[in-house]
Parts: structure tokens; C-alpha cells; sequence
């Protein structure tokens, strides 16, 4: 029986800031859990994201004013932190997109012959 591969090694930071910045485009805020349960939700698990690493890409996004924090009270003693995108991390998100896009087609260039190019378009 065959092992499923760890997908989530073929992800790099910058890919990662764009998966958590495309998420909180798409739906508004998220704290890091919920990040977490969102991607494994869209992935159908396959993508296994650890917590700190999460919290630490989350954390340079905010220092790096791509996202706004709101601190909210759960309990007495227990807080939420949930983020939501800038409009300094709006046009983050576009730029990553589109370079994505580009690199995503020179590497089919240099993977795959012309005809198999043609057959998945």
C-alpha cells in the first residue's frame, strides 16, 4: 500500500502567504485556527499546515502591515485574535496572484512536452 504524499512539502513561505492571504480575501477574516480548518477543508487534508507555522507566517504578514487584527473577547479570560486583509495586503495578494500565474505556465513549459501542454488546456 502506497503512502499519500506530504503535499505540504512542495509549499514554500511565499506560497504560503498567498494561500492565507487568498483565504482572507475570499472569506473576510479568520483567526489561525480557523485558517488552519480552512485549508485542511479545501484540501481534503491534504495539505498539513503546522499550528506555529501558521501563527509565525500570520505574525510577519501582520508586522508587515498585509494584515489588520481584531482582538476579540471569547470569554472572561480568554481572547481571539482574527485577521483580515489590508488594502496593502489586497494589492499584495494581486501581485503574488499574478506572478503565480506566470510561473505556474513557465513551469508547465519546462515539465511537459507542447502536446501534453495542449491536451490539459
Amino acid at each position: 500500500m502506497s503512502k499519500e504524499p506530504n503535499y505540504t512539502t512542495y509549499i514554500g513561505k511565499d506560497m504560503s502567504f498567498l494561500i492565507i492571504i487568498s483565504l482572507l480575501y475570499h472569506d473576510g477574516s479568520h483567526s489561525g485556527y480557523s485558517l488552519l480548518k480552512r485549508i485542511k477543508e479545501i484540501t481534503d487534508g491534504k495539505f498539513k499546515f503546522r499550528v506555529g507555522k501558521i501563527y509565525d507566517q500570520v505574525d510577519e504578514l501582520l508586522n508587515q502591515g498585509f494584515l489588520n487584527q481584531e482582538i476579540q473577547q471569547i470569554t472572561e479570560k480568554k481572547v481571539k485574535a482574527v485577521y483580515s486583509l489590508s488594502p496593502k495586503g489586497i494589492s499584495k495578494r494581486n501581485r503574488m496572484l499574478n506572478e503565480w500565474k506566470d510561473t505556474t505556465h513557465l513551469f508547465e513549459k519546462l515539465i511537459f512536452d507542447k502536446s501534453e501542454i495542449k491536451k490539459g488546456a
